[in-house]
């Protein structure tokens, strides 16, 4: 049975859990991209959190660094390129733990102007100044008339779900019965709407969300 009279979501507006990492790289190439330093040499490797931003492994050690303006760090071919040849996709979760030399930062995906800061893997909301928006290319608010933010649409109309008995004791990721742009975290037996990264559907099939174009989404 399906309810839509309010919604029942534990985590802030504009933030949403996301299921577990999506191994896109193994669906469109070979390649795999490393997420730790390693022990000797000189290389890079990409920032989670960051699609401007970016490792430079030197002997082990991470080292931050930014790509040039107007650039995004590309994760399959560990180098700057143009923001349109990029691959990256934010995620839209905090991490667990505090990094103050990584200071997480999530965008407000239904209002332009505000913004979240990750503190022990909370989102902490913040909004920029009147006239300005955020920019999470750069974090850092700019003027309206320079920003390409788009807010997202208003949430659907079927907010909460009757959650499967699995999920008494397990975590079970439901998708959406209209929009392929949602879907259900379901845990003791209470559902929680969430939404998937733009330009993101979720897959029925893999249980998380998958690019758009690829993803087996099948509504009604």
């Amino acid at each position: 049975m399906y309810r839509t009279d309010f919604i029942c979501n534990i985590f802030p507006d504009g933030v949403t859990p996301a299921p577990p990492p999506t191994t896109t790289t193994a669906v469109t190439t070979t390649t795999v991209i490393p997420t730790e330093c390693p022990a000797s040499g000189i290389s890079r490797i990409p920032n989670a959190y960051s699609c401007t931003n970016y490792f430079l492994c030197f002997a082990g050690n991470k080292v931050p660094q930014s790509c040039s303006e107007g650039l995004h760090f590309s994760r399959s071919q560990l180098k700057c390129v143009r923001k349109e040849d990029s691959d990256c996709v934010l995620p839209t979760t905090c991490p667990p733990g505090i990094d103050p030399l990584n200071i997480v930062f999530l965008p407000d995906r239904t209002d332009c102007q505000k913004y979240f800061i990750c503190l022990n893997g909370n989102p902490q909301s913040l909004s920029c100044a009147a006239t300005l928006h955020w920019n999470p290319d750069t974090n850092k608010c700019i003027r309206q008339e320079d920003s390409t933010c788009e807010a997202e649409k208003a949430l659907p109309d079927i907010r909460e779900i009757d959650c499967p008995e699995t999920s008494l004791t397990n975590l079970e990721f439901v998708p959406h019965p209209v929009n392929c742009e949602f879907y259900f975290i379901c845990h003791n037996n209470r559902s929680h709407l969430a939404r998937c990264a733009q330009n993101l559907h979720f897959d029925h099939v893999m249980g998380e969300c998958f690019f758009k174009e690829a993803a087996r989404c099948i509504t009604g």
